[in-house]
């Protein structure tokens, strides 16, 4: 039997209406208006140079896409970006050189990966339609919200560019791959900075180019090297080196550095920072002149280089100053030469023991192998040889600043069973010799020891021995001020040698803190010890000395001895006047605190002993009886419910 239902109340009806459109207002709210409240934009950098990438990371977590409101200086865009490969981000990128060269918006603006990107409405300011950025802060922000989810990126003038030039051995153009490469060459010590570069060795040079990026990564090319010659073939843009002091024959030439058997490119565009890593002995140079590719190519020679980058047709490296000296980037070519050198010493001594060794200076860049023989004879016979690297420390070669300084090595040699007498220092790469000295190894090792000034004959200063294998004199300095020397000593070793001073030198010594005597050989062979010519005795690169320090308060008495009380120094065990053990033992006492001194303040500003009472105050104490009750008045009402 059918009864009939009783109608629904119209209220009811119109309650659950106005339920349904909420309900879909929330949806349409949270899926329909995609772009807004689900979307965080993150800007990479908070400025970048114009013609540089502008990178923005874009967070979705709610959805597949997104819309953004691009807005800045006479400029708006609305961009859909959307999420097509489900990591909830899209990597934007938009490209300032091309947005201002008219580009079309879809190469301006660009997503990473399977992401795509979507430009429609806003502005055309482009002079063919396209994108036009001007200096100026924008912005970018989900669409309807330019609040906390957004960000800006302010686009500034390019600044200066300079250059940096660096040496690496010869080949090792091939392990200068990638910026970490870079780095680890450098931390390893053979990729120096340098104004000197020797021919067939590999040239880095560094260049600081702002607003670039975008033109480099507009190219399609598969890899960096390639992108950056692609980049070069755009009209205006060519980076070259050209010669600062031409040649009077064969006139300016340029060194074109586009061609990839010669280069690699290494680059760190969000630096704004490009290496060119140049094998010098495949690089050919064209005169300047003529730009023909078919005018036949000569070798690298000598002579001072500056970098020059022509960029969009204006010259950006060094401009049209690049004839001036000192420009940036600026590096000699240099023959690939090394000397083989003692300071002062002509020829080379070496001691005939072990451990002696021969330093010198190279051209070469550090981390270069160089091998020195030590050879006698018509046939060139090897006496002794060794292998090392060529390290990091310039040296002026003889010490007098009229050659450039080089990079210095150093090789050790056993020469306990060599015969002394004349040999020829080698010293050569690859097989090659850079350069060659005369040498000779003597036998014995100098020695000096210095007994001080006799306090019975303030006039001389005696030296308690020495040992001169070749002979030659003893002289006396005091404080690096040459005091005296000895008549010419037979080689040998001297016991007990007084050396004389006249009044003026025994003035000079007056008030002195060092004296120091050092063994010297008669090199121009005279008879009479001559400081310009008669060179030291060397232990390796050191003169064979001995030196002592003079008590300021005994200028004519023995060293150390004294008329004033010596306390003793608790850093350093040495002397001193006018301090008193007994104060300063008075001053701590014996338990490290003084009679009736209050316990020292910790860092705080509190002893150890307040600081660990302060919990029984009073604030404490009142939290802890309202705690208590508060725990004692949940159990009670606990029990009273289980009750």
């Amino acid at each position: 039997m059918n009864v009939a239902r009783p109608p629904l109340p119209r209220w009811f009806v119109v309650a659950c209406a106005l339920v349904c459109l909420a309900s879909l207002a929330v949806v349409g709210a949270s899926g329909g208006a995609a772009g807004s409240d689900h979307v965080t934009v993150e800007a990479a950098t908070d400025e970048e140079d114009r013609g540089d990438l502008l990178r923005f990371a874009v967070s979705l977590p709610d959805g597949d896409n997104g819309t953004l409101a691009v807005e800045g200086p006479e400029y708006s865009r609305r961009v859909r970006v959307t999420d097509a490969s489900g990591d909830g981000e899209v990597s934007l990128r938009v490209n300032t050189y091309l947005a201002n060269r008219s580009a079309p918006p879809d190469e301006v603006y660009t997503a990473a990966g399977e992401d795509t990107v979507t430009v429609r409405g806003g502005n055309d300011t482009g002079d063919n339609g396209g994108e036009r950025f001007g200096l100026g802060t924008y912005t970018v922000a989900p669409e309807g919200d330019a609040g906390e989810r957004s960000a800006s990126v302010t686009i500034t003038a390019p600044g200066p560019w300079n250059a940096t030039a660096f040496a690496a051995p010869a080949g090792r153009a091939d392990r200068l791959t990638d910026r970490a490469a870079i780095e680890r060459a450098r931390e390893a010590g053979w990729l120096t900075r340098t104004e000197g570069v020797a021919l067939n060795d590999t040239l880095v040079l560094r260049v600081n180019a702002p607003g670039v990026g975008g033109a480099l990564a507009a190219e399609s090319s598969p890899n960096e090297t390639a992108r950056f010659f692609a980049m070069q073939e755009r009209p205006g843009t060519a980076l070259y080196w050209t010669n600062e002091d031409p040649d009077p024959h064969g006139g300016t030439v340029i060194l074109p550095l586009n061609e990839t058997r010669s280069t690699a490119a290494v680059a760190v565009p969000r630096k704004d920072i490009y290496y060119l890593v140049v094998a010098t002995d495949a690089v050919r140079a064209v005169p300047m002149e003529s730009h023909d590719e078919r005018v036949p190519r000569s070798r690298l020679r000598e002579g001072v280089f500056v970098p020059r980058f022509e960029f969009d047709g204006e010259d950006r490296l060094n401009g049209e100053a690049f004839t001036e000296p000192n420009g940036s980037g600026e590096f000699a070519l240099l023959e690939r030469e090394a000397t083989p050198v003692q300071r002062h010493v002509d020829p080379i001594v070496v001691a005939a023991r072990g451990n002696a060794t021969v330093g010198g200076t190279t051209t070469l860049a550090p981390g270069s192998r160089v091998t020195v023989r030590l050879t006698r004879g018509p046939d060139n016979r090897t006496v002794a040889s060794d292998t090392v690297r060529v390290s990091q420390e310039r040296r002026d070669p003889a010490g007098d600043g009229y050659d450039p300084p080089g990079y210095a090595f150093r090789a050790t040699f056993d020469l306990r069973n060599a015969t002394p007498g004349g040999v020829d220092v080698r010293v050569a790469a690859n097989g090659t010799t850079l350069g060659t000295a005369q040498g000779e190894l003597v036998g014995g090792v100098a020695a000096v020891e210095l007994a001080g000034r006799d306090a019975q004959s303030p006039d001389q200063v005696r030296v308690a021995n020495a040992t001169l294998p070749a002979g030659g004199f003893l002289v006396v300095e005091a404080d690096g001020r040459f005091l005296a020397s000895t008549d010419r000593l037979d080689p040998g070793t001297h016991e007990n040698v007084s050396v004389p001073l006249g009044d003026l030198d025994a003035e000079k010594l007056e008030g002195a803190t060092t004296i120091r005597a050092f063994a010297a050989r008669d090199t121009n062979g005279d008879g009479r010890y001559n400081v310009q010519y008669d060179r030291p005795y060397l232990d390796g690169p050191a003169v064979v000395n001995d030196t002592l320090a003079l008590s300021p308060a005994t200028p004519t008495g023995t060293p150390g001895t004294g008329g004033e009380t010596a306390t003793t120094d608790g850093e350093s065990g040495t002397t001193q006047s006018g301090v008193s053990s007994t104060a300063t033992t008075a001053e701590t006492g014996s338990g490290g605190t003084s009679a009736g001194t209050a316990p020292a303040e910790t860092a705080g500003g509190r002893n150890p002993t307040a600081a660990t009472t302060r919990g029984d105050g009073p604030g404490f104490g009142v939290t802890a009886v309202l705690l208590a009750l508060a725990v004692a008045a949940l159990g009670t009402g606990v029990r009273r419910r289980r009750s």
